[in-house]
Formats: C-alpha cells, sequence, structure tokens
C-alpha cells in the first residue's frame, strides 16, 4: 500500500501546474460547446423555412413556382427563343426540301431522254435501212421532245443521208468555180436562190459567171456561188425552206464562211433539226 501511494505521489509529482491548467480549461470550454448546441439546435429546427427542390417540399409536398418563378421561366425561354437561328433553319429546310424535289425531276427526266434516246437510235437504224415501218406518232414524239416540228426532224434525217459521200452530182465542174462540198458562203444576194433553180452545181457556177460578166457598173457582180444537191433539201437557220437544186449568188468583197464540213456540237443542240454534215456546195469566183 505505501508502495503504490508512493508510486501515484511520483507521478503527480511530475505533472506540472501548468499543464493541469490546460486540461481542465480544454474539459469546460468543451463542455460548454456541447451544452450551447443542445439548446440551440431545437430553435433551429423549428425556425428554418421548408427547402423545395424542384417545386417539391421537404416533406413530399408539392407546391406551384411563385409569380416571379414564373417570369424568370418565362424569361429564360424567350431567350432561349430568341437565341435560336430560326431563319437559318428555315433556310437548311427549304434548301433539303428544293434538292429532294431537284433529284426527283432529274430522275425523270434522265428516264424521259432514256426512252427517247432508245426511240431516236431505232429509227436512224430504220432510216440507215430504208425502213418506212416508223410511224408519224413517233416521229411527232420525239420532235416535241426536241421542240422541233415533225417535218423538220424527218428533213433533217432526209438531209443526213448520203451527205458523207464527197461526189458532186451532174456534169463536172470547171476548175474556175473552185467548188468546195460541204461548205456554205456567207454574202449579199444579187439572185435568191429560193426562186432560181439549175440542174446542177457546175450550172450554178456558170451562172454565177455570166452574171458577173453582164452586170451593169451599178450592179453588185457575183463571186460567190452556193448550190444546194440535197434531194431532202438543205438545212438553213432562217425561217425559209431550202429545196434541192436552189442555186445562190452573192457577192462579198472578203468571203466569209458561214458553215464548213460539220455543224458544231452547239449549233445542233440550238438548231435540233440540222443534219450532222453541211448539204451545201460553194465557190468562190474572181
Amino acid at each position: 500500500m505505501a508502495h503504490l501511494l508512493a508510486d501515484f505521489t511520483g507521478r503527480f509529482r511530475g505533472c506540472s501546474y501548468k499543464r493541469a491548467t490546460f486540461v481542465l480549461c480544454t474539459g469546460n470550454v468543451m463542455m460548454a460547446l456541447f451544452m450551447l448546441h443542445a439548446i440551440l439546435a431545437p430553435i433551429c429546427s423549428d425556425s428554418s423555412p421548408p427547402q423545395r427542390a424542384h417545386g417539391v417540399l421537404s416533406d413530399g409536398l408539392t407546391v406551384a413556382p411563385t409569380k416571379e418563378e414564373w417570369q424568370r421561366i418565362e424569361d429564360s425561354n424567350r431567350l432561349r427563343l430568341k437565341l435560336l437561328p430560326t431563319l437559318l433553319i428555315e433556310r437548311v429546310n427549304e434548301i433539303r426540301l428544293e434538292t429532294e424535289e431537284e433529284i426527283e425531276r432529274t430522275e425523270a427526266l434522265n428516264l424521259e431522254k432514256l426512252n427517247v434516246a432508245a426511240k431516236l437510235a431505232e429509227r436512224l437504224r430504220e432510216l440507215k435501212l430504208g425502213n418506212s415501218q416508223s410511224t408519224l406518232q413517233d416521229d411527232e414524239q420525239i420532235a416535241a421532245y426536241l421542240g422541233v416540228s415533225a417535218d423538220d426532224l424527218q428533213l433533217g434525217s432526209q438531209q443526213n443521208a448520203g451527205l458523207e459521200d464527197d461526189t458532186i452530182p451532174g456534169r463536172e465542174i470547171p476548175p474556175e468555180c473552185h467548188a468546195e462540198v460541204h461548205t456554205d458562203y456567207g454574202g449579199a444576194a444579187v439572185r435568191w436562190g429560193l426562186t432560181h433553180h439549175v440542174g446542177s452545181a457546175a450550172d450554178c457556177c456558170q451562172a454565177c459567171l455570166d452574171h458577173a460578166k453582164n452586170a451593169t457598173a451599178e450592179e453588185k457582180k457575183c463571186n460567190i456561188w452556193v448550190y444546194c444537191p440535197s434531194e431532202g433539201g438543205c438545212h438553213s437557220p432562217d425561217k425559209y425552206t431550202h429545196e434541192n437544186h436552189e442555186c445562190w449568188l452573192k457577192q462579198a468583197d472578203e468571203p466569209v464562211l458561214n458553215f464548213k464540213d460539220h455543224y458544231s456540237e452547239e449549233y445542233r443542240q440550238q438548231h435540233p433539226a440540222a443534219p450532222s454534215v453541211v448539204p451545201w456546195i460553194s465557190g468562190v469566183v474572181s
């Protein structure tokens, strides 16, 4: 017993008064805070307003937004709509619809062109073989698609026949006529071919030479002759129908070619009834 008392007394003496005071004060402060919390906790719990979460109270009851909250919601919606690229969205939708319609029209047009191309190919085969079984209705449908009359289409087909042949029908043409096949020279007409028909290109050239020889000083002298050797007539961009044996007498100080050898693809697109080969025979005489 004496030993234990001596041990406790030694430990107590090892603890200073300063440390003992600190421990005692710390305990008092903690006790005071605990008591203060116990007193204030019920008051704070009773006085706090119910908490809202998306229009729902903490006790589970639903409440409607206040007038100010509704106003903020409406202002937010208006601002969001105002910031939307409305015009751009509308234009994109319009372009999408236009593109779909254009695709449909293109597909329909391509199908129509394929059908017409097949008919044209069959028509050309019939013409090449001299087959007359094609109907007038087919010609009218093809001509309507090309924007010409059926007569013009048939005339163009006839003018194409045999034009690749460079043989000049009729009697031999003198060298001074300078004849050029598949050629159409321009110039001022001194004799209209619509009312001037001759038997051959040589006769047309001779008519030009005679006109130049017999012309008065006040008259223009012929130095260009243009002849139509095709039995189906000859194409020209004017409004007249030019028949076989037409002989045009013209004058030009500097002769200029209207057409030579073949009509261009661009020209034939503008004049669907035109043949591929220039049907006229022309010459420039001195």
